[in-house]
């Protein structure tokens, strides 16, 4: 059998289990916009001066705008639920590891 993870990585899993959150339409957007790009990008036969600026440094744009839509929904859900979850967890492992103290007394728990 393997080594059982440590009491922060657990909290992390349920955290990870339990926090869902709906795909927002702008979401789905900016994806499609990244393959449309990705897609005209693997077409291009010649590499130049502007490539990185005009061919690449758009997708890393969207990219970035799909991350931000993810912190901004996805965070606060699971920032939630850990606190939900450290608070009703019967785990005693959880409830006394430091790491997890400290990251509840981060995010505003008990």
């Amino acid at each position: 059998m393997g080594k059982q993870k440590d009491p922060w990585w657990r909290l992390q899993d349920l955290v990870n289990d339990e926090t869902r959150v709906a795909v927002h339409d702008e979401f789905i957007i900016r994806i499609d916009q990244a393959i449309k790009e990705l897609e005209e990008l693997k077409k291009e036969k010649w590499i130049d001066h502007n490539f990185n600026w005009e061919k690449i440094q758009p997708i890393l744009n969207l990219l970035n705008e799909l991350e931000d839509m993810n912190n901004d929904v996805y965070l606060p859900a699971a920032r939630a639920n850990l606190i939900k979850i450290y608070e009703t967890t019967t785990d005693e492992e959880i409830k006394k590891d430091a790491s997890v103290k400290r990251l509840i007394n981060q995010r505003g728990g008990k």
